[in-house]
């Protein structure tokens, strides 16, 4: 646990050094930054011990990789924000960091307790069969989501990413499910065609995944597109160590740290570069702050009651009204942003913390299917795939993360994944001579 708490403090350390290195620029869009005070800081360690002692010490299910993603890119960032932003009343600061602290141990509680909800292998395909239906299912999205909005050739520089995305909303659902195509593209299927590349040995499921991860660059801007692939292939490596080897070691932890604190200190000396922006901005303290946005709108406008999500079809008139569109309006005014939060910050407008436990419950049995489906499949590929993939729920609503963010496309496609080898529990030998590739 030790080892837990000084990751958690680093990554602490470097929200609040973003937030520094951002607020002269980035003040209006709720990115702000004042020297806390001692008691702040002496609250924040005590909430990250906290934190620490309800993460795991290795991963190896997918809910573990997930409650990790959970705890770095909204929990920690969500109490960074409450020290140092000055943007916030102290009573919205205490309710946001409530919402986070109340929703992980409740996730994490609902994961733990019993076991994995079972889902037995279908049998339907080989492991031949199953990579050709990847390959295909990724290469009918691909060419129906180029053809929709009409690629003309790649650009995939960073430069102009804003200009580009500006003229993809302008083409908004050019065709009937296009915006799920273009996320089911980034997640589930290029992280699985990345993970069954390496898994494998399928070299032209990678070649295929950063093709396709460029072209959505291309096409729509989103950043995150262009680092689905090294992302996807950090998470493989660090995630086989800790099946293959085990450790006293939190690898993924330790993962997860130098991915907000490595941009976070290279923008601090060179701020040109704008990586911090680009990954510990967009990755951690965005979330957060969308916490504290939605709070204040619960706080000043009401209860939603889930009239924007889950019961959005019994909501008529002005109860429709995105609360996404609202608070965009207030971040970025004119710019047309959706703004949607995570699941958390949309149990809290929903129905305050009763939202968030309903909300948190509903993620905890997800993962439990998770870790059900992994169980009995390739532990490494199905493992990896839905961890990154259950990430999904730190940056939209519960329901949107579901359909719209792929956690059900991925689901659907481990579940017709044929088993895979056997891993070690800690210290043991592989059992499974198919432990690094399963044949064709």
């Amino acid at each position: 646990m030790p080892l837990r708490c000084l990751l958690l403090i680093v990554q602490w350390l470097a929200y609040v050094m973003c937030s520094a290195n951002l607020r002269e620029l980035w003040s209006y869009s709720g990115i702000d930054f004042s020297t806390p005070s001692p008691l702040r800081v002496f609250l924040s360690l005590l909430l990250l011990i906290a934190v620490a002692a309800l993460l795991p010490q290795r991963v190896d299910t997918p809910s573990k990789g997930a409650v990790w993603f959970i705890a770095t890119f909204l929990v920690v960032p969500t109490i960074a924000v409450a020290a140092v932003n000055p943007q916030y009343d102290f009573e919205t600061k205490i309710l946001s960091v409530l919402t986070v602290m109340i929703g992980l141990p409740v996730v994490v509680a609902v994961t733990r307790v019993g076991k994995p909800i079972a889902v037995a292998p279908t049998g339907l395909l080989s492991p031949g069969a199953f990579y050709a239906l990847l390959v295909a299912l990724t290469c009918v999205a691909i060419a129906t989501v180029v053809f929709g909005y009409g690629l003309s050739g790649f650009n995939i520089g960073f430069d102009d990413a804003y200009a580009r995305r500006a003229v993809a909303r302008t083409l908004a659902n050019p065709f009937p499910g296009s915006g799920y195509l273009i996320t089911w593209i980034k997640q589930p299927l290029s992280i699985l065609l990345v993970t069954v590349a390496l898994q494998w040995r399928r070299s032209s499921g990678l070649v295929l995944a950063v093709i396709a991860s460029l072209a959505l660059f291309s096409l729509t801007g989103e950043k995150t597109a262009a680092f689905m692939v090294p992302f996807a292939w950090l998470c493989f490596v660090v995630y086989r160590r800790e099946l293959r080897h085990g450790s006293n070691i939190p690898w993924w932890g330790i993962m997860n740290t130098g991915l907000v604190a490595i941009p976070a200190v290279i923008g601090k000396f060179f701020p040109g570069s704008e990586i911090d922006y680009m990954l510990t901005r967009r990755m951690g303290l965005d979330p957060a702050i969308l916490t504290h946005e939605y709070v204040l709108v619960a706080t000043n406008d009401g209860f939603t009651f889930f009239s924007q999500g889950l019961l959005k079809w019994l909501a008529t008139g002005d109860d429709r009204q995105s609360i996404g569109y609202r608070v965009g309006e207030i971040l970025t005014p004119g710019a047309g942003q959706n703004a949607n939060a995570n699941a958390w910050a949309d149990g809290y407008v929903s129905a305050g913390i009763v939202g968030v436990v309903i909300t948190s419950i509903l993620v905890g049995l997800v993962m439990r299917v998770a870790d059900g489906l992994a169980a009995s499949r390739d532990v490494l590929v199905a493992g990896v795939t839905l961890a990154v993939t259950l990430k999904v729920f730190v940056d939209g609503y519960f329901h949107t993360a579901i359909l719209t963010g792929g956690v059900l496309a991925g689901l659907l496609l481990i579940w017709v994944m044929p088993t895979g080898p056997e891993y070690p529990r800690w210290g043991q030998e592989v059992r499974d001579a198919r432990a690094t590739r399963i044949p064709p």
